[in-house]
C-alpha cells in the first residue's frame, strides 16, 4: 500500500513539474501540456477510485476527487489564459 501512495504521490509531482516547467519555457505552448496534465490527472483519478477509494484511509479515498479538483482547475486555468 505504501508503494501505491509513492507511486501516485511521484506521479502527482512530475505533472506539477512539467506544468511548471512548461510554463516557464514554453509559454503558449504550455497550454498543451496542461490540457495533457488534466487528462493525466483524469485517469490517475480513475484508477484511484478502482484502487485506492476503496480502503478505509479517508485520504486515499478523497484522491479521485482532488484530482478531478486539480484537472478541472488546469482546464479552466487554460480557458482564462489571457
Amino acid at each position: 500500500m505504501f508503494n501505491d501512495i509513492l507511486l501516485y504521490a511521484g506521479a502527482a509531482v512530475a505533472v506539477g513539474v512539467l506544468v511548471f516547467v512548461a510554463r516557464l519555457i514554453l509559454g503558449d505552448i504550455g497550454r498543451v501540456v496542461y490540457v495533457a496534465s488534466a487528462a493525466f490527472l483524469l485517469v490517475l483519478a480513475a484508477l484511484s477510485s478502482f484502487t485506492g477509494a476503496r480502503t478505509n484511509v479517508l485520504p486515499m479515498k478523497l484522491c479521485p476527487y482532488i484530482k478531478a479538483a486539480a484537472s478541472a482547475a488546469f482546464i479552466l486555468g487554460t480557458f482564462l489564459w489571457a
